[in-house]
């Protein structure tokens, strides 16, 4: 059964890091094309538009196992170092992710507390598209991480069944997110960010099997746009790209 699961999890890695391969491809082959916003605003020439930001804020889940269900609460942190806007408003970026949580339960007929204690980070990579509306931006996102998920399960009681402590596996975290950028000056902006991802993590013990079924994040964003300006007709009017 281990080989097996490491057999699944590198084919599950290799299509995902194909998949990655095809997309910044797909990216990069039509990169003449120029990008239009809405409302008759000027045009953003391809690859103008870069910004570097970080987040934090809360976020949830639900450990799973054979007998156990407990609701996690915790933190996550993010940079992104690259978040590109480039032909046809597509936005690309490259980040990285800290996440941890934690939760209890007590079963009371049996007498047994669960106590879980999940980290894990990733690097990931996102792909979307990105819709001005006045000075708000909206980048509705798909993203794939690839990390390392940590689990801590201690049971405590009279009669305790399973296992206790930790246990380290790889994970492929996908699903979608949404940013809202507020721009508040030409440089530097604020937003908020709202994700639910899917995989985030599996953990196999020898009699069990447990798995966080579900988790939602909230951010709160702070950043740094370094760009080219824009003209009227979609020109570009001098700055730098970093």
């Amino acid at each position: 059964m281990g080989e097996l699961r490491w057999i699944s999890r590198i084919h599950q890695t290799s299509r995902a890091l194909l998949c990655i391969a095809l997309l910044i491809g797909v990216m990069f082959c039509g990169s003449r094309a120029a990008a239009i916003t809405l409302g008759g605003g000027p045009k953003i020439s391809p690859q103008n538009d870069v910004r570097r930001f970080i987040g934090s804020g809360p976020t949830t889940g639900i450990y799973k196992d054979s007998n156990r269900e407990v609701e996690l609460e915790g933190d996550a942190y993010e940079l992104t170092w690259w978040h590109q806007r480039g032909m046809w408003d597509i936005t690309q970026s490259l980040s990285f992710s800290y996440y941890q949580m934690e939760g209890s339960n007590t079963n009371y007929s049996t007498g047994e507390n669960s106590a879980i204690d999940y980290n894990r980070y990733t690097l990931n990579y996102t792909l979307g598209y990105a819709i001005d509306l006045a000075i708000i931006d909206i980048h509705p996102q798909y993203m794939i991480g690839y990390g390392e998920g940590t689990f801590n399960r201690e049971l405590t009681g009279s009669v305790v069944s399973g296992e206790s402590g930790e246990v380290k596996n790889n994970i492929l975290v996908r699903g979608p997110q949404i940013l809202l950028h507020f721009d508040l000056t030409e440089s530097f902006f604020i937003g908020l960010k709202y994700a639910e991802y899917q995989n985030v993590g599996e953990v196999k013990y020898a009699n069990d099997e447990g798995k966080i079924t579900q988790n939602r994040v909230s951010m709160f964003i702070l950043g740094y746009r370094s760009q080219k300006k824009y003209s009227p007709t979609g020109g570009m009017s001098g700055g730098v790209w970093f």
